[in-house]
């Protein structure tokens, strides 16, 4: 059985190489985020400051592939995941 996936939000910072972005957690942790050569031939492009999700196997890993509105939809897990990191995100403390 396949271990579940853990997913990662970060900010775009820059763009790395032709299909590879830099990220930064809310904490300042820095993330590497691949996208699949499938999806750079359809898509208008990742800008800077945009908000963007990885998939990695442990939380100790900082490069993964870039999570789609796909990978929430077929894992509820994953979709879980989402929403907390979201909450997280969003909840600022004061």
């Amino acid at each position: 059985m396949n271990k579940p996936m853990i997913l990662k939000r970060g900010t775009v910072k820059r763009k790395l190489s032709s299909n590879q972005y830099e990220l930064e957690e809310k904490d300042g942790a820095k993330l590497i985020m691949t996208v699949p050569k499938k999806f750079l031939m359809n898509y208008l492009g990742i800008e800077t400051g945009d908000i963007a999700y990885i998939l990695v196997n442990s939380e100790d890993e900082i490069e993964g592939k870039w999570a789609i509105k796909y990978d929430f939809m077929d894992d509820p897990n994953l979709l879980l995941q989402k929403e907390e990191l979201d909450k997280k995100y969003t909840d600022e403390s004061v």
